[in-house]
Order: C-alpha cells, then sequence, then structure tokens
C-alpha cells in the first residue's frame, strides 16, 4: 500500500490541478482554514452554492 501511495504522489508532483465544487461544477472552490489537512482532512467552501465538505473534483489545468 505504501508503494502505491509513493508511486501516486510521484505522478501527481508538478501538475496544476483546479479545485471544483461537486454539487454546482463551480471553479472558485477554497479551502476553509490554514489548518485543514493538518489534524483533520481538507474542508472546502464554494461561494457560489454553499457546499462545504471535503470531497472536491480536481481538473488538471
Amino acid at each position: 500500500m505504501g508503494k502505491l501511495i509513493q508511486t501516486l504522489k510521484r505522478l501527481r508532483r508538478g501538475r496544476r490541478f483546479v479545485a471544483l465544487c461537486p454539487r454546482c461544477g463551480s471553479g472558485g472552490v477554497r479551502q476553509v482554514s490554514s489548518l485543514n489537512g493538518w489534524l483533520t482532512p481538507p474542508r472546502y467552501l464554494c461561494p457560489k452554492c454553499g457546499y462545504m465538505g471535503t470531497l472536491i473534483i480536481e481538473r488538471e489545468t
């Protein structure tokens, strides 16, 4: 399992992604707090529809 995670991280490096809202598809999704991802999973907020959660859609740019 550790090798799989390392491989996925390596593939992702160097690529740019745009965070999209899973509810409305807006590209204006942002992280809610700077502590996200440290103790808890990152939480995202969509200002367009008000979605708040840990799930986002990433589209490669």
